[in-house]
């Protein structure tokens, strides 16, 4: 199979368009392991239905995702692979460029990001996909691009070898749009888009219900 890089703009240019300012000491959320371990780590998850809707109501819907992340060093980023499968727009099976029927696969990078300055109360999943990749269904060639912004429920400052996470939203409005970046400020995304050919559309990738990933090693996300 061969994996379509959706490795986006750097991190540091994704994270300077912001919306409203606070202080200015830098916090963003960081993955460790317990002494004696080495990265790099894995960490898995499988899912159910998925559905990629455009403000007009189109949707490609997917029976089936799994999804794993790689984490080379500490720090707040790693890599990621989504795949779906079973996908289609009406009858009409979908693929990414260079994958199997059915099957759209996604990868870049991934960050941990807090909800509000300064705080790791709560924290967020950003997944970087901000460079076109082409979904193909039939003859209809459609070209996607945008960032997503998923939740985390799990326990921080402790060892852990699990947590959950939703990617959520409907009608092309996704449900979770904003996260703070290194500079801790407000960042402010419009998220997934499409293009059927007559201009992008505003749009939505939702997985049914939450996500477990579980880790190959135990790590301490604080």
């Amino acid at each position: 199979m061969i994996r379509l890089k959706l490795v986006g703009i750097l991190l540091g240019t994704m994270l300077t368009l912001a919306v409203g300012v606070t202080s200015a000491t830098a916090t963003l959320p960081s993955v460790s392991l317990l002494s004696g371990e080495e990265f790099p780590v894995t960490i898995e998850g499988k899912s159910g239905e998925a559905k990629i809707e455009t403000v007009l109501k189109t949707a490609i819907i997917c029976t089936g995702s799994s999804e794993k992340f790689s984490i080379a060093s500490g720090g707040s980023l790693g890599t990621y692979s989504k795949d779906f499968t079973g996908c289609k727009l009406g009858t009409t099976p979908c693929n990414t460029d260079g994958d199997a029927a059915e099957t759209l696969l996604l990868t870049g990078e991934v960050h941990l990001v807090p909800v509000s300055a300064g705080s790791l109360t709560f924290i967020r999943i950003l997944y970087l996909t901000a460079a076109p990749f082409n979904i193909n269904c039939g003859k209809m060639k459609i070209k996607a691009q945008g960032p997503l912004i998923g939740s985390f429920n799990g326990t921080l400052g402790s060892d852990i070898t699990s947590f959950k996470s939703k990617l959520a939203g409907s009608g092309g409005k996704q449900e979770l749009t904003s996260y703070f970046n290194n500079e801790e400020k407000e960042v402010t995304k419009s998220l997934m888009l499409l293009n059927f050919g007559l201009g992008n559309e505003n749009a939505d990738l939702a997985i049914s219900g939450e996500t477990t990933y579980t880790s190959s090693k135990m790590i301490i996300i604080s």
